[in-house]
């Protein structure tokens, strides 16, 4: 059990209480078949729907591949960005994901624009969405400041389009900027 406090219009604290009637760890993502994209693991999951089935977005993918043992071998760094297809009617777990790749394995969907540089920007995937025949990717773009794992500042936030569901997408730009006008939440 826990609980939380919500605060209304005239600012006075209302406590809610909530119960966890069932958990279940289902463990890693990784499957064998993630070895043909040259997959070790990445972070920051999320899915929408598209017709035929779903598409996953993942932030930082690491590549190389794993043994029989599950041991990683770790090899060409990583992509900050990644997406892929999974279909209506394949098993939900551990999923069978079709990714975006060439013959080196896992590739992003987003490309750089003018002075950014995959050495200092990353690319994450916020959410997505499919809309009139066109899917769309919300991203956020950092910058590395040092060399830590948090060393690193918000650039902004951006809105990208395809045609096709798993392909790259299009970083849209209005006003000389591609720097979404709001920050969602």
């Amino acid at each position: 059990t826990g609980c939380s406090i919500f605060n209304f219009s005239n600012n006075a604290p209302v406590k809610k209480a909530f119960k966890i009637t069932n958990t279940k760890l289902y463990g890693t993502l990784w499957n064998e078949s993630y070895n043909k994209y040259h997959i070790i693991s990445q972070d920051g999951g999320s899915e929408f729907k598209v017709p035929g089935g779903s598409i996953w977005c993942f932030g930082d993918t690491f590549k190389g591949t794993r043994d029989k043992t599950g041991k990683p071998h770790f090899k060409d760094g990583a992509v900050n960005c990644s997406i892929a297809f999974q279909p209506n009617n394949s098993k939900p777990y551990p999923p069978n994901l079709k990714y975006l790749s060439d013959k080196n394995g896992v590739i992003s969907p987003f490309n750089y624009i003018g002075n950014e540089n995959a050495k200092i920007n990353s690319i994450w995937p916020l959410a997505g969405t499919y809309l009139n025949g066109k899917s769309y990717l919300y991203y956020t773009m950092i910058e590395k400041t040092g060399n830590g794992s948090w060393d690193f500042k918000h650039v902004g936030d951006g809105l990208a389009v395809s045609n096709k569901p798993l392909a790259h997408y299009t970083r849209i730009i209005k006003n000389d900027s591609w720097k979404f006008p709001v920050h969602p939440s």
